[in-house]
């Protein structure tokens, strides 16, 4: 389908989509189940993604069936815009029934991306969410996107691709006051957070908490990472206190931007560190355990976020607060 997007032609391309799927099936009933839990809105650049969008999508459409549409905008492209439909199909375990999923493609220059903006309203998915995911920087920056947030439940990005931590939080943080937004990265700090909010429910612990005067937060890169500030940004909400807020750089082979936390007071000191790619290092006082963070693909944590689609009043006021720490420099 090239040239200008008509809607209605693609709905009818469904329509016979779906009616073809009927028939492959033969004269059994209900063979082929059609499953929409949300409309998904991805804009992906196919220049710089690193996996293809719907090998990701193929995954995620398991635990969050929706009506997918991908938008691909090739800088270098003409400015021809092109549609197409599909669908994801898959047989659950020990089951006859196929389930299966709506799949709109549109192809788009950046100089024609106007022109797919203004049909997607009318490929929404009747009466249920609609959930943008920005698979690319570079198209978050562009204020054409404006036009397709009004009718989100949700937005997700990964601040990694935003460009500098700094920049990143602070547009984020911009976009949260109007639109529900949900970064990846602060999905990959999920694991630190659950580890140190348990420690301070030991009872040889949860007094101690108030106590923390100094945080230490060791990572990888060059620069403070955005998760590293999400996570100091986390801490010093939860204790309700000016704590000392100290990033290092170190070397480090092990997966994750993130190698340690140390959380010090007058006479203790608890140290989470990263030993190997799913594994990190407790250790309090004189004693030491080991836990498993687990490694997430780029899927897990696209899920993770679909299954929260309300507003998460934690990140919105550890985003505000990660935002500042890196505008002002925290170190």
């Amino acid at each position: 389908m090239n040239g200008a997007i008509r809607p209605e032609k693609v709905l009818q391309e469904l329509e016979r989509l779906w009616n073809d799927l009927g028939r492959n099936q033969g004269d059994e009933p209900g063979e082929v189940a059609r499953a929409c839990s949300m409309t998904l809105i991805v804009l992906t650049d196919p220049a710089t993604e690193q996996e293809p969008a719907i090998a990701t999508l193929a995954e995620l459409m398991r635990e969050h069936p929706a009506r997918a549409i991908i938008v691909r905008v090739d800088p270098r492209g003409t400015s021809s815009v092109e549609a197409g439909v599909s669908a994801q199909c898959w047989r659950p375990f020990g089951k006859r029934q196929q389930v299966c999923c709506e799949q709109i493609e549109i192809s788009v220059s950046r100089g024609s991306l106007p022109d797919a903006f203004t049909v997607l309203p009318a490929l929404i998915a009747p009466d249920v969410p609609v959930v943008v995911w920005f698979r690319s920087g570079e198209l978050m920056n562009a204020a054409l996107c404006e036009a397709i947030l009004p009718f989100a439940a949700k937005v997700l990005v990964d601040s990694n691709e935003l460009g500098e931590p700094a920049d990143a939080l602070e547009q984020l943080e911009r976009l949260s006051a109007s639109v529900n937004v949900g970064d990846l990265n602060w999905t990959r700090v999920t694991r630190w957070r659950e580890t140190i909010a348990q420690l301070f429910e030991m009872p040889e612990y949860v007094d101690r908490a108030g106590l923390i005067s100094h945080v230490t937060i060791r990572h990888r890169t060059d620069a403070t990472p955005a998760a590293a500030f999400y996570l100091a940004a986390w801490i010093r909400r939860s204790l309700s206190g000016q704590v000392a807020i100290e990033f290092q750089h170190v070397k480090g082979t092990s997966q994750g931007k993130t190698q340690s936390v140390v959380l010090s007071g007058a006479d203790f000191s608890i140290e989470l560190r990263r030993t190997g790619t799913q594994c990190v290092e407790v250790t309090a006082g004189s004693i030491s355990s080991s836990t498993t963070f687990p490694s997430f693909s780029e899927w897990q944590l696209v899920s993770k976020e679909l299954a929260l689609l309300e507003r998460d009043p934690i990140h919105r006021d550890v985003l505000k607060l990660a935002a500042l720490m890196a505008r002002e420099g925290v170190r």
